[in-house]
Parts: C-alpha cells; sequence; structure tokens
C-alpha cells in the first residue's frame, strides 16, 4: 500500500472526496441568493411561461420568495397565480394566509381550489371550509 503522510491512499481519496462535496454543498448555498433574484427578474417576464417556471423556482427557494409569489397571486395570467398559489402553499409561510383568502375570490376556479388547498398546508384546516360557496359555520 502506498502511504502519503503517514495515513494510506485510500484515507486521502476518501478525504478528498469529501472535501468536494462539501465545498459543491457550500457553493450550492450560496448561489441561494442569486436563484432568488434570477427568479424574481423571470417573475416579470412579459411570457407567462416564464414567470409560471419561475413561481415553480420560487416555491423551492422557501420563505424569502414569499413576497414575489404573494406579488404573482395578482398576475394576468391564470396560470401563473394557480402556480403561485401552490407556492406559497408549499411554502407554509402563515404571512400568506391573507392573501390566500384574497385568491378564494379569483376568477378562476383553479386558482380558487389551488388557494383552498395551500390554505389547508398552512393553517391545517380542511380543504372544504374555504372554497367559495361553502358554508364555513358548520
Amino acid at each position: 500500500m502506498i502511504y502519503l503522510s503517514d495515513r494510506p491512499l485510500n484515507t486521502v481519496k476518501i478525504t478528498t472526496r469529501l472535501l468536494f462535496f462539501f465545498l459543491f454543498l457550500l457553493f450550492t448555498g450560496c448561489s441561494r441568493s442569486g436563484d432568488l433574484n434570477s427568479s424574481i427578474e423571470k417573475m416579470k417576464d412579459e411570457n407567462p411561461s416564464i414567470r409560471w417556471q419561475a413561481s415553480l423556482a420560487l416555491a423551492e427557494i422557501g420563505e424569502p420568495a414569499v413576497e414575489p409569489l404573494i406579488s404573482a397571486i395578482k398576475d394576468n395570467d391564470p396560470g401563473v397565480r394557480e402556480s403561485a398559489v401552490q407556492a406559497l402553499g408549499q411554502i407554509k409561510d402563515p404571512g400568506a394566509v391573507k392573501p390566500l383568502m384574497a385568491a378564494l375570490k379569483d376568477s378562476n376556479p383553479y386558482v380558487q381550489e389551488e388557494a383552498a388547498l395551500a390554505l389547508q398546508e398552512i393553517t391545517g384546516g380542511s380543504y372544504a371550509k374555504f372554497l367559495p360557496g361553502k358554508d364555513t359555520a358548520r
């Protein structure tokens, strides 16, 4: 067996791999703010598909993305509004409850349904009680 610094070569290989792994984790975490800024910029794109994809990316970022997603609830495109509402439900930030309650009155039934599901995720309440037209006094 070949020795370097009184350690077997296999130990050096393992140590090197671990070092590269931790460096990868470090740099991946550092790019998160770049991902946030990039996704926020994409939310301003004129193409609804780009905005829709950006809202999905914001969902993966988590809590720092809540405000841009709340703004996206008012987007002209129903698909973007729906994905923004889904993302807020995934993040589960209590600060999104009020905007999600407003989204229950959206003109698009899919946005309404996703808003009800998101509210259920955040509050732990029943999905049905959030749907428009349901009697919540029961």
